[in-house]
């Protein structure tokens, strides 16, 4: 997972560089910034980054109103719907606009461990969510009948986990083709105990699974 830090690179806010980011790190996710992009504007290189992560965290401090370049970035994936955490400090009044409604921790500046607490969990959370693996899918008998289907938009996977007596809710995503086979991507899978059962269904057909381990990959499906 690659995540985009948004925050201002000045002695105040220093402490988001030496506790944060190394916090994120040590849960095994790459950081990606624009410290290294000089200037007081968001510039293209920007937005680039920012199109190539998976999430990001903006923190709004009390200067803020000096740098506002944290803003545009925050801005930015929000009109890229990238996934985007909006970390405030408790004595600024909301920002408004484009950022109203979405995930914000507003924290304290003299307690900033619980701040560390607060995004290590939702970051747990996230990862969990872009933690994906690729199924293979057979019997082959599979792929004789997705094959006319695969770019009409008719074909779809829908997947669920179980999680010792806990099933999740109802995934859907495309499968693809390899060369010989039908693949599907899969996301938020809850854990390395979790099962998964699948169902393929195309305009005239439906193929299921049982629940199975991820040891027992490729997945087995059989016609309904």
């Amino acid at each position: 997972m690659k995540l985009f830090v948004a925050f201002h690179y000045s002695a105040e806010d220093k402490w988001v560089k030496d506790l944060v980011i190394p916090l994120i790190e040590t849960l095994g996710i790459e950081v990606k910034t624009g410290e290294n992009i000089h200037g007081q504007v968001i510039v293209q290189e920007v937005p680039d980054i920012i199109r190539k992560c998976d999430a990001m965290i903006a923190f709004i401090t009390t200067s803020w109103t000096d740098h506002p370049w944290v803003r545009d970035e925050l801005v930015t994936a929000l009109a890229m719907k990238i996934p985007a955490l909006e970390v405030k400090d408790s004595r600024l009044v909301n920002l408004g606009g484009i950022t109203d409604g979405r995930q914000r921790i507003d924290f304290d500046v003299d307690k900033k461990e619980m701040l560390l607490i607060q995004v290590a969990q939702r970051l747990a959370e996230w990862k969990k969510r872009h933690n994906t693996r690729n199924l293979l899918l057979l019997p082959d008998d599979i792929m004789k009948a997705a094959k006319p289907h695969l770019n009409s938009g008719q074909l779809k996977c829908i997947y669920q986990f179980r999680d010792g007596n806990e099933e999740s809710d109802k995934y859907e995503a495309a499968p693809f083709r390899l060369p010989q086979a039908l693949a599907v991507n899969i996301k938020n899978i809850p854990s390395e105990n979790a099962m998964i059962q699948l169902t393929i269904q195309g305009p005239q057909f439906s193929f299921s699974s049982g629940y199975q381990t991820f040891s027992y990959i490729p997945i087995n499906l059989q016609p309904d």
